[in-house]
């Protein structure tokens, strides 16, 4: 089954009816070349359901548990990578945080009538 967005353009009778293709629940076939890595991809209509679309920590978890599962078979380059890789993760995820505590900050003092 395929998912669809319908956005209403314009008002009254002249109001136009346009679809967004919001895709399937789950890309089946294309999660089966993956099973491996213990993903399941998921359509946006799983976005519009959950209110947030966290498919990509979904997907960043079963990326990370395969790593760790078949690290002692990784060769160092691979290993060097991932690493790697990680660590840009955690410095982009740590700025986002101390933006976000920030911002929270300021609106309590907003709030606070400072």
């Amino acid at each position: 089954m395929y998912y669809y967005a319908v956005h209403r353009v314009g008002r009254g009778v002249d109001a136009k009816k346009r679809k967004c293709y919001l895709g399937p629940r789950l890309y089946k076939n294309v999660s089966l070349t993956h099973e491996n890595l213990g993903i399941t991809l998921e359509g946006s209509i799983t976005a519009v359901e959950d209110g947030s679309d966290v498919r990509a920590l979904k997907y960043l978890e079963s990326f990370i548990t395969h790593v760790m599962d078949v690290a002692r078979e990784l060769k160092l380059a691979e290993l060097e990578k991932a690493v790697e890789l990680l660590r840009e993760a955690r410095e982009v995820v740590r700025k986002a945080l101390a933006r976000r505590e920030l911002t929270l900050k300021m609106l309590e003092g907003v709030s606070e009538g400072e």
